[in-house]
């Protein structure tokens, strides 16, 4: 697709892409990512725990064992050097067992679900897993019939192109590795989906086994129609207390005049990109914490001091009520 080619210079020159790259190693655990659309953050993924082990039942090798054993010790030692679990001094009778299970560190991610309303940019999410994510073994993991194709008159297929339907109807359009890889055609407005069937980790409540350990978006705010909507059904999915939602977004920065001349210029921004550039994205999350109950601003970040403010980092988590 010539759009998200065309992005790759200009993504380079303004610091984006290196921000993708933070993102990469802050995901954990099952990761949704909402509105993925062409899949830009695909290739910052470690996919090492979504990938290994295709075969059901196959028996690790020593060499395997060895590499597992010493993941294990670098969990602990990780998370004891932070002073306890995700910084908190409180670790309960399970903590061992917990930080040895995989998907515990930041970067270790364990099932990935990419969410977006367009089968059109999602094609290209999807091609992008299987050639440049997953390398020589993506044709396998994700075939080339999929629900992105058609059969076309006369024979061959074509490519499904369509921007989906407004609403909580879903549709599953890839699953691969047991549901370790999923993407899912939606309106993230209006629905979510549930993370995928997962077994229990120790101490994990059952009530929180179909939510994720990270909400990752970027920009998306600035597209949707009513982003408190988005942010409520974020909220929504993500793990009470240990899970976090994090959002690379732009919108208005610390110059009136740059955000004078992103209002001029909004309209025509939108008719072209679909996207409202000119909001105020640090509002719109301080007003979502005051209306979605547990909902809770984190963290804040404007880096890059030539973007003047315009990128925004935000980091939220959402506790359990009653806390």
């Amino acid at each position: 697709m010539a759009f998200d080619s065309g992005l790759d210079m200009p993504e380079r020159l303004m610091g984006i892409r290196s921000l993708r790259e933070w993102l990469g190693t802050r995901v954990k655990g099952h990761v949704l990512e909402v509105a993925v659309g062409t899949g830009r953050n695909l290739q910052f993924y470690d996919w090492s725990e979504v990938v290994k082990d295709p075969i059901a039942g196959r028996e690790l090798t020593e060499e395997e064992r060895a590499e597992e054993e010493k993941k294990a010790k670098k969990r602990i030692r990780s998370v004891l050097d932070k002073g306890g679990m995700d910084g908190e001094e409180k670790r309960d009778k399970d903590w061992v067992n917990k930080m040895k299970m995989p998907g515990s560190l930041e970067g270790e991610m364990l099932t990935f679900t990419g969410v977006d309303i367009s089968e059109g940019m999602m094609g290209v999410a999807r091609a992008r897993l299987r050639k440049k994510v997953l390398g020589p073994d993506g044709k396998k993991v994700i075939p080339k019939t999929a629900a992105f194709t058609k059969p076309k008159e006369g024979g061959g297929e074509e490519t499904r192109i369509g921007e989906g339907k407004r609403g909580e109807e879903q549709e599953v359009l890839v699953s691969a590795l047991e549901d370790r890889i999923r993407l899912v055609r939606g309106d993230a407005e209006a629905k979510l989906p549930e993370a995928p069937a997962y077994p229990a980790r120790p101490g994990e409540k059952e009530e929180e086994r179909n939510k994720y350990d990270t909400v990752v978006q970027t920009f998306g705010l600035c597209s949707v129609s009513n982003p408190l909507a988005l942010l409520q059904n974020m909220a929504g999915v993500v793990k009470p207390d240990t899970g976090r939602i994090i959002l690379l977004e732009h919108g208005k920065g610390w110059s009136d005049w740059i955000n004078k001349q992103l209002d001029v210029w909004a309209p025509q921004h939108f008719s072209r990109y679909g996207c409202w550039w000119n909001r105020d994205i640090e509002k719109l999350v301080k007003e979502a914490e005051q209306k979605v109950p547990g909902l809770e601003v984190v963290k804040i970040e404007r880096p890059g001091w030539f973007q003047a403010g315009t990128t925004v980092l935000v980091q939220l988590k959402v506790k359990s009520q009653g806390k």
